[in-house]
């Protein structure tokens, strides 16, 4: 008789993803119905931390180096957000609304933890395709872009930030794409592990709630 022993931690993985799953579906209901629709957009920065929780649950190792670039990473994402926001030189001129809560310098706290977030289940999809890994810093900055068309939709019509005049200018994407390939290529250099077993199911599951949500918002 074979006898089928299940590891505690893959019974974490499976029950983490089914949860992050559920909350995904329960996420988009909340949204895109119009009586809860508000109080499921002051979830957002909650769900941002939720996904960046379970992540880290998962990501080895934990060693000095890892959390000083995952703090610096967080930082430095703020930084160039704050400077963009309160000069309007980086990304165009917008400003952040109230749903993402908590601001210093006129920019959301959690802004930074949603670039660390982002960014790194992009690396760890990337690294996962042994023939793209070369490119790994150019096809994020690429994936990263791509999110961000329809992150912008969303955004506007759930009160994250708008734009001044209404428009997006061409130099926000540019910016999304140099930030992003940027951390990208520092995860390369340093040789930062991406190694959570559910990095790739939070990244796929963000960009599909945002892809529905920006097709029936927009």
């Amino acid at each position: 008789m074979e006898i089928k022993i299940t590891c505690p931690v893959e019974k974490s993985v499976r029950f983490s993803i089914l949860f992050l799953i559920a909350y995904s579906v329960i996420q988009l209901v909340g949204i895109l119905t119009p009586q809860s629709r508000h109080f499921f957009e002051l979830l957002i920065p909650v769900s941002i931390m939720i996904n960046l929780i379970i992540l880290f649950l998962f990501h080895k190792p934990w060693d000095k180096l890892h959390i000083l670039f995952f703090s610096g990473v967080a930082l430095f994402s703020f930084l160039i957000e704050a400077f963009g926001a309160n000069t309007g030189i980086l990304f165009g001129e917008f400003v952040y609304g109230e749903t993402l809560f908590l601001k210093i310098f006129n920019t959301p706290v959690v802004i930074g933890f949603y670039w660390l977030l982002l960014v790194y289940g992009a690396v760890h999809l990337i690294r996962s395709i042994p023939s793209l890994r070369k490119f790994t810093p150019l096809i994020v900055g690429v994936v990263i872009v791509l999110f961000d068309f329809a992150l912008e939709t969303v955004a506007m019509n759930t009160g994250m930030w708008t734009w001044i005049f209404n428009d997006i200018p061409l130099r926000n994407s540019a910016m999304w794409f140099v930030v992003s390939a940027s951390i990208a290529s520092l995860f390369e250099l340093l040789d930062i592990k991406t190694e959570s077993k559910v990095a790739g199911v939070i990244f796929i599951l963000q960009f599909i709630s945002i892809a529905i949500l920006c097709k029936f918002l927009g």
